[in-house]
């Protein structure tokens, strides 16, 4: 369910004065905080609470940063944590919370930790995992601390986001429904999010990143968004998002558009992987899993890379030859732990050819 800026922000301050939590740690963005209409939220909560903000981190959340915004927490003992912001803000926000709990001898462990996404893709509202970089690496963190107690979905603060960044993470959210459904730890209650969000994203999106004006698109990607999070909380991702995490980390790509580069090669291998590939444990419910994805799609087994491809480029995520990368480089960086779910066996040769596909 989404809702207006008028309703988070008279909820948020109900929730403060109903829990009596006096001390706040805002997590926010920078420039992104004003230019979402997210700050309209907080002027009678700045002077109400002692608010407390933090946004001196990096784009990708780094291990230290957030151990330097747990021990700001710890220090002004806030009891609350509001994050505002993409991806990467709700993850810091995620990670002061597990490195608050894990390091402060479970001190801070009723701490409440509110969400508020200012983009629509990563669904970081709805999971307990997030990115951190530890010592120059990306690595995904999943602990039960980290899944928000509550997340408010309010499409206003993403109707200002640019068409690139739209695309980015839309596609995300697209991907990570798809990843889920076709996931080999997928249950009935994951299949029914990720196939609600494919129903809502696959169309609407591209026609969101055309016309970015067009609050109802914004409206429909946002909820699809957060009903994709809500399918990889229970599954995890897969190959495509296990390749990404090199691209982004040592070549720049925002993430959205790393999972984009290897997704049509992946999902051309997965909808077509044979039994004797097959990793999962019911080859034959997998296929009409399949089948039924192929009635929401204009797919066939012929036609799923070109598909998908097209849907890739009409977004915007192509390969972008500028920024070249060493294909060693990016093979040998593959997340094992996101790669172990997918469907269809991942040999080294399948990995080398999903990174040449790339510049095809």
């Amino acid at each position: 369910m989404t809702f207006k800026k008028i309703y988070v922000k008279t909820f948020l301050e109900n929730y403060l004065r109903d829990n009596n939590l006096k001390d706040v740690l805002l997590v926010r963005g920078r420039n992104s905080f004003v230019h979402s209409g997210a700050e309209d939220l907080f002027p009678d909560i700045r002077k109400n609470y002692a608010v407390t903000e933090y946004s001196d981190f990096q784009v990708n959340p780094r291990e230290e940063d957030a151990i330097k915004g747990a021990e700001l927490l710890r220090t002004k003992e806030c009891k609350a944590i509001i994050a505002v912001g993409g991806g990467s803000v709700i993850d810091m926000a995620k990670l002061i919370r597990y490195y608050a709990t894990d390091k402060f001898e479970n001190e801070n462990h009723n701490i409440s930790l509110i969400a508020i996404p200012t983009t629509s893709g990563t669904g970081a509202e709805s999971t307990h995992f997030a990115v951190c970089y530890v010592d120059g690496v990306k690595k995904s963190i999943a602990h039960e601390k980290m899944l928000p107690n509550i997340a408010l979905l309010c499409p206003e603060l993403t109707y200002g986001n640019n068409a690139y960044l739209t695309a980015c993470t839309g596609f995300d959210a697209f991907a990570q429904a798809i990843e889920a459904y076709w996931n080999v730890n997928s249950t009935t209650e994951s299949d029914t999010y990720a196939l609600e969000a494919i129903l809502l994203l696959q169309k609407s999106l591209p026609l969101l990143v055309k016309d970015l004006d067009n609050h109802a698109l914004r409206d429909i990607v946002c909820e699809g968004s957060n009903f994709a999070g809500r399918a990889i909380n229970i599954t995890k991702t897969t190959a495509p998002h296990a390749m990404s995490y090199t691209l982004t980390s040592k070549y720049g790509y925002p993430h959205g558009h790393a999972v984009a580069l290897t997704f049509p090669f992946f999902f051309n291998k997965n909808i077509n992987c044979n039994e004797e590939d097959y990793v999962g444990k019911n080859y034959s419910a997998y296929r009409n899993k399949i089948n039924e994805l192929k009635t929401l799609m204009p797919i066939d087994e012929v036609d799923a890379l070109t598909y998908m491809k097209g849907f890739v480029s009409s977004i915007g995520l192509d390969y972008d030859a500028e920024r070249s990368f060493d294909d060693e480089v990016v093979e040998s960086g593959i997340n094992l732990e996101r790669a172990k779910n997918n469907p269809m066996r991942l040999s080294k040769d399948l990995i080398r050819e999903a990174v040449k596909s790339i510049k095809k």
